[in-house]
């Protein structure tokens, strides 16, 4: 499963995948029973070597680069429990699913509550 892409800061500018799959996990039960269970595995993989899978459904997944890129972008935090950061549009370090976002969506953003991200620190906010 591909959970959010990214372009490469780097001088190439390529284009990187987060992807997700399950592979066979050692689980301990109590009392000492051994069981094998899916366990979800994440890694980042370059776009030129991802393939598409059989049976999955890709109809929301980027497949080409856009035009121009945002100035803002909002993350949202994969798993919960953590705030919205604001991030500067080219900005390599998010880590949860983001969206571009206009200048006043993001203005709101910070006065609901989100953070600003300490890497890229977008200015003006």
């Amino acid at each position: 499963m591909v959970l959010r892409r990214r372009r490469d800061p780097g001088p190439d500018g390529g284009w990187w995948y987060l992807l997700q799959i399950s592979l066979w996990g050692r689980l301990e039960l109590p009392g000492g029973r051994v069981v094998a269970e899916p366990a979800p595995v994440e890694t980042w993989a370059p776009a030129e070597v991802c393939e598409p899978l059989d049976g999955q459904d890709y109809a929301e997944v980027p497949t080409e680069r856009p035009d121009h890129s945002s100035a803002w972008l909002l993350e949202e935090p994969v798993g919960g429990g953590e705030v919205l950061v604001v991030h500067r549009g080219d900005c390599a370090a998010p880590r949860g699913v983001t969206r571009p976002a206009a200048v006043e969506e993001v203005r709101q953003a910070v006065a609901d509550g989100a953070v600003v991200c300490p890497v890229c620190r977008p200015p003006g906010l």
